[in-house]
C-alpha cells in the first residue's frame, strides 16, 4: 500500500481521532514475559486506524505504534538497548520516534525522542504518545499486571 507524505500529515493533523473505552494490556502467549494491546481509533475522516503496543517489563522495552491499514505510520520505541537501522543505513541507538517517510515507504526512525516519561512510566508515556499524534483517549489505560 502506498501512502503519500501529504496523506500521512493529514492523518496526524486530524484532531477527530479518538479511542473510546478502556484499553487493557494482555499477556502475550509467547514464552517471553510480555504484554500487548490493540485498540481501534475512530475518526471523522479516516477508517482503518488503530494503535498497537508491546511491553517487556523485564528489560523495560516499550513499543507504541499508530497503524493505518495495518501499515506502521508512526511509533515510539523505548528501552535501554533499543536500536533501529533505517533503510538508508543510518542507525539509531536508544529511544526513538518513527514517522512516515513516503520516499522510503516506511516509518523511519528519528532521534532524539522528545518524550519526558520513561519506558517504566507507561501511563505518562501513553498520554504523551497520544498527544503527539493528536489522539484523544476517552477511557483508561489498564496497566500491565492490573488487568486480566
Amino acid at each position: 500500500m502506498e501512502l503519500s507524505q501529504a496523506d500521512f500529515e493529514s492523518i496526524i493533523a486530524d484532531d477527530s481521532k479518538r479511542i473510546v473505552g478502556d484499553i487493557v494490556w494482555r499477556r502475550t502467549r509467547s514464552h517471553i514475559p510480555a504484554f500487548e494491546l490493540s485498540a481501534s481509533i475512530q475518526s471523522d475522516f479516516y477508517s482503518e486506524l488503530r494503535v498497537a503496543a508491546w511491553h517487556r517489563p523485564d528489560n523495560s522495552r516499550l513499543t507504541l505504534t499508530l497503524l493505518y491499514r495495518n501499515l506502521r505510520i508512526a511509533g515510539l520505541d523505548y528501552g535501554p538497548n533499543v536500536a533501529h537501522t533505517n533503510r538508508d543505513g543510518s542507525r539509531l541507538v536508544g529511544a526513538h520516534f518513527h514517522v512516515w517517510d513516503a520516499e522510503a515507504g516506511s516509518a523511519e526512525a528519528q532521534s532524539p525522542v522528545q518524550f519526558t516519561a520513561g519506558p517504566r512510566q507507561i501511563d505518562q508515556t501513553w498520554r504523551q504518545f497520544c498527544a503527539e499524534l493528536r489522539i484523544v483517549h476517552l477511557g483508561d489505560l489498564v496497566l500491565p499486571g492490573d488487568g486480566p
